[in-house]
């Protein structure tokens, strides 16, 4: 008995001394909590100024072939003859592959000697139509098959041309994807050919941005892996179409490739300027948060900090310009506002270089505005 009263009381002391260390824990962790949520948080800030900004679009660019195809056999057949190089520069009209043709000269040939009948038998339908003994059916019919066969033969002579592929513009041609020997349809891909001077460059604009540029305008293209420095391509056609899911127009720009090295499918950089923003509203990148799609910065006024939802619209470097949501002379959190909820206090500790010139500025105009109070 007397150890289950041992037992009960051991219990009852574990209890009470949890109860006691959960309740020492939670008061020595609420307690920093606490005491660091007194008083105004100590942020960076600057002044929303005023300036005019160049207005540089950047785009992302693919590199694109004038001219492109992939070469198909317009007649079956073995190959007889590949009279290019892999990689070879041709010019148009060069001749590429050829197809045994010894079958299609035999039709030829067939067609050629029905022309020939028919040719006969149209002459004496005439022939006897004019001598009475005839009938203008007849000669109708004889000129019918006449014909007929005629564009059988010009078919004929046209499938045999076919027999030799050749190259419908100047260009670079590819690999070759058959061998000599091999039988091919019209569904067979024998090689592509691109002409690869000059070379296209695609790309994407908003739609927003459609009436700063027109065709004409010189973008500035580097080519990833290429060269560091940008090269001049005039833009030579705007889509007349929309983009319904990007809200995007295609725009694309033609540039000189005298050296071949530029290919299509490169990856390019593309800055379109599109003019100057007079008295752009403009802050620094630094002081903007994002959540979603939304943009905002932590606006100070009489020393609490107020999320304000902004639209942004060019941006050079550093700078970006505010379309909407601040004004000029807005002070704004620049550093530290991550920390920052809506409607807390807040004390500034450092003020930028912009800041200071414009609180200067505003303190020199002061006395001015007196003196002409007091005239």
């Amino acid at each position: 008995m007397k150890t289950i009263h041992k037992i009960i009381i051991a219990v009852i002391i574990c209890i009470v001394g949890l109860v006691g260390f959960r309740y020492v824990y939670n008061r020595a962790t609420e307690q920093p909590f606490a005491m660091g949520n007194k008083g105004p948080i100590p942020v960076e800030a600057a002044y929303v100024k005023v300036q005019d900004m160049a207005r540089r679009i950047r785009a992302a660019g693919t590199l694109v072939a004038t001219q492109s195809v992939t070469l198909r056999p317009e007649v079956s057949g073995r190959i007889a003859e590949i009279l290019f190089e892999d990689g070879q520069e041709v010019q148009k009209g060069a001749s590429l592959y050829k197809i045994e043709d010894g079958l299609y000269r035999a039709k030829m040939d067939e067609a050629k000697a029905k022309v020939e009948l028919a040719k006969v038998e149209y002459d004496r339908a005439v022939s006897l139509l004019k001598k009475g003994f005839g009938t203008t059916q007849k000669r109708d019919q004889a000129l019918s098959v006449l014909r007929i066969n005629q564009a059988e033969l010009d078919n004929a002579k046209l499938q045999l041309e076919h027999t030799t592929v050749t190259a419908p513009f100047g260009g670079t041609v590819g690999l070759s994807n058959v061998s000599v020997g091999a039988f091919v349809s019209e569904q067979v891909e024998l090689t592509n050919i691109v002409d690869l001077d000059p070379v296209n460059i695609d790309f994407s604009v908003p739609e927003s941005f459609l009436g700063s540029f027109k065709v004409g305008d010189i973008v500035d293209v580097t080519v990833e892996g290429y060269d560091i420095l940008p090269m001049d391509a005039p833009i030579k056609a705007i889509s007349p179409e929309i983009d319904i899911a990007t809200r995007t127009v295609m725009v694309r720009a033609v540039m000189e490739n005298p050296e071949l090295a530029l290919l299509p499918g490169m990856f390019a950089r593309v800055y379109l300027n599109a003019g100057t923003a007079k008295d752009a509203v403009v802050i620094s990148e630094g002081a903007i948060e994002r959540d979603s799609d939304e943009e905002f910065v932590m606006r100070i006024e009489e020393g609490v900090a107020i999320r304000t939802v902004i639209d942004t619209g060019f941006r050079d470097g550093q700078e970006v310009e505010v379309t909407n949501g601040l004004k000029p002379g807005d002070q704004i959190v620049i550093a530290g506002q991550f920390k920052l909820q809506d409607g807390q206090e807040v004390t500034v500790i450092d003020e930028s270089a912009e800041t200071q010139d414009l609180t200067e500025k505003n303190t020199q105009e002061e006395p001015n505005d007196k003196n002409e109070q007091e005239e």
